[in-house]
């Protein structure tokens, strides 16, 4: 069966039930709930106040040609996408090329086949196919299929420090994490941020630890389910 790649994930927005539920929209709208929540936390609205609303620098150019960021977003999903335009991208893009969004080792196998350095495996946070798969559950089988011959980037499910290890034990080079840092920028700003990367720190060497591990580079699939006897 042919099998196209995800553009942004999916090549298609989903229904963010929660952001519907939350009154979330594009551009931003006062809702009582919103002012509500502006004064019992001053501290937190009179930064943003002073700061300004933040933007995505990556966006700047394409947001001064359009109405929206929802515009923009819109420009970035791209349900024609197939293997063939990926190849020609190859093809013309000589620097590094990354394809996220891949959860199936046929997929993954394929962007090896045609010469991407990575690939992310991300469900981007669950928000766009909810009944998609765990990306820790779909990382194995798209570690054996590559069989190394790219990097493997694991998105989405990065909580704590344990969450890296398990990611690295099941064939992932590096993790991203969005949400522990985004709470730490919004509880403390740059040091929060830093303060939320040293808990991640501290709870990833108490896991290698309870898995008998002492180097990070050592870690394997087996290491999940060995204690420290047997390490």
């Amino acid at each position: 069966m042919h099998r196209q790649p995800f553009a942004d994930d999916v090549p298609a927005a989903g229904k963010r039930d929660r952001d519907i539920r939350n009154q979330l929209s594009v551009p931003f709208r006062f809702t009582p709930e919103v002012i509500w929540q502006c004064a019992a936390h001053p501290q937190w609205a009179l930064t943003s106040l002073r700061h300004g609303t933040p933007n995505i620098a990556n966006y700047a150019d394409l947001l001064q040609s359009a109405t929206s960021y929802a515009d923009v977003q819109k420009t970035l999903i791209t349900p024609g996408l197939t293997w063939d335009m990926l190849r020609r991208l190859r093809e013309r893009w000589k620097g590094t090329l990354l394809i996220k969004g891949i959860l199936h080792p046929q997929d993954a196998a394929k962007c090896a086949e045609l010469g991407a350095d990575g690939i992310v495996v991300s469900n981007h946070g669950g928000r766009q196919v909810a009944f998609g798969p765990a990306t820790a559950e779909a990382l194995p089988a798209i570690t054996e299929a590559v069989n190394g011959q790219l990097k493997i980037i694991l998105d989405s499910g990065i909580r704590r420090g344990a969450d890296i290890l398990r990611a690295k034990a099941l064939g992932a080079d590096f993790a991203f994490t969005g949400r522990a840092l985004a709470y730490g920028v919004g509880a403390g700003g740059a040091e929060g941020a830093a303060r939320a990367m040293e808990i991640l720190k501290l709870e990833l060497v108490r896991a290698l630890g309870q898995v008998g591990v002492g180097v990070f580079a050592s870690l394997t699939h087996a290491s999940l389910s060995s204690g420290p006897s047997s390490q």
